[in-house]
């Protein structure tokens, strides 16, 4: 029987199947030379589609300045599907979303396509969720033209099969996966508000005019330690996220390491590495765990006669970028070498207060850690879902 896998215990019919082109017309959107951020007529763009799975009017954003002729043609109204037409890559082409409100006046990007439903029998609640369901994510890929870029339209999607059940079975499940979204949300502001608030407390501990001033080459020592003898082959780079990250993982679709590792830096518990050529994004990490890895010559890397937590910190602060806005090198991109980060200067404090505001810093990492946690396993579950809820 065509049924899915997870289903709610009141239904037990089989799901239908369909052509898309008994579903819905497919239209393509306003002409992109009239797309602006301007005023008057709300727009639903591509980040819209990007961002959400259904849109209601908090969600549209955008406006664009059209004649009532051209709101007419290209007006949207409640129970209709919207694709990504085009896209820098294949993953993200198709993306839908479904409108579930009215929303006067609204229009429609020309990188979106407008799936009409032609009947009754399929939910706006249902339909935004279906099409993102990963079978179907991989349906509209095959469905879609891979040139220098990947588009799709509707001749391409009109002979694609979906399954659907009834529309009470629709409603329920779009329904359910509305409240795990509402869910992931308000557990996503619980997380950026702790990073606020911890941003706050830090800047303000941070900013004590009463701290003695100390340049950092008083503090940091260069680390030079390289993997002469080729001891050791576990290779790290330094995500702006993540900080230390195994080199498979951060570069998974290749390899990048030199074969010959006896120029790469050792790096252990303690040790502070960076990217010249992106600090300015972000691009330094404090190494904390046991295993002993290797990090490219590309790097700097250092150690502190200091808190090793609290400056971790201190590198993430106004102050910070302050001082290293001063000393980048230009070029193709700003640089900023050991020499040069030595130069800047730093407010410090005694080494009580900096264990204390470390201990504060650490409380916080730990608390956001748990949510960000949280945060995961409840877009996993969703995940999951959609993938046995769906045929």
């Amino acid at each position: 029987m065509l049924v899915p896998r997870l289903r709610f215990k009141e239904f037990t019919d089989e799901w239908n199947s369909y052509r898309i082109k008994d579903l819905f017309v497919i239209k393509n959107g306003l002409n992109k030379n009239k797309e602006y951020f301007g005023v008057g007529t709300p727009i639903i763009n591509y980040m819209d589609i990007n961002k959400n799975e259904i849109l209601t009017k908090n969600k549209i954003k955008g406006k664009v300045t059209l004649s009532p002729k051209e709101i007419n043609l290209f007006k949207v109204n409640k129970g209709d599907l919207f694709f990504a037409r085009t896209s820098e890559t294949s993953e993200e082409i198709g993306f839908t979303a479904s409108l579930i409100e009215d929303i006067e006046n609204c229009v429609y990007s020309g990188f979106l396509l407008k799936a009409t439903p032609l009947k009754s029998n399929i939910s706006p609640l249902f339909s935004g969720f279906y099409f993102r369901n990963p079978n179907m994510r991989i349906e509209i890929i095959k469905h879609s033209s891979i040139t220098t870029r990947a588009l799709t339209n509707g001749t391409l999607l009109y002979p694609m099969i979906v399954n659907i059940p009834s529309i009470d079975e629709q409603e329920k499940i779009g329904k359910l996966l509305i409240l795990l979204n509402k869910k992931i949300e308000l557990q996503s502001k619980k997380v950026n508000v702790l990073k606020l608030y911890k941003k706050g407390i830090k800047n303000k501990l941070l900013s004590n005019s009463n701290f003695e001033k100390h340049s950092l080459s008083e503090i940091l020592e260069k680390w030079n330690i390289k993997n002469k003898n080729n001891k050791y082959n576990y290779v790290e780079s330094i995500s702006n996220k993540y900080g230390f990250i195994s080199q498979e993982e951060q570069f998974s679709d290749r390899s990048v390491a030199s074969k010959n590792r006896s120029n790469y830096y050792i790096v252990m518990n303690g040790i502070f590495a960076y990217n010249p050529s992106r600090l300015n994004v972000g691009s330094l990490a404090l190494k904390k765990d046991n295993k002993i890895s290797l990090i490219s010559p590309l790097y700097e890397c250092f150690k502190t006669n200091q808190n090793q937590d609290y400056l971790f910190e201190w590198f993430n602060s106004i102050e910070f970028k302050k001082g290293a806005d001063s000393k980048f090198e230009g070029g193709v991109r700003n640089t900023l070498n050991f020499n040069n980060l030595c130069k800047i200067n730093i407010s410090l404090p005694s080494r009580d207060i900096q264990n204390k505001y470390a201990d504060i810093f650490n409380f916080f990492n730990i608390k956001i850690s748990f949510e960000e946690a949280k945060l995961i396993e409840l877009i996993e579950f969703k995940k999951g879902l959609m993938q046995i809820m769906f045929v």
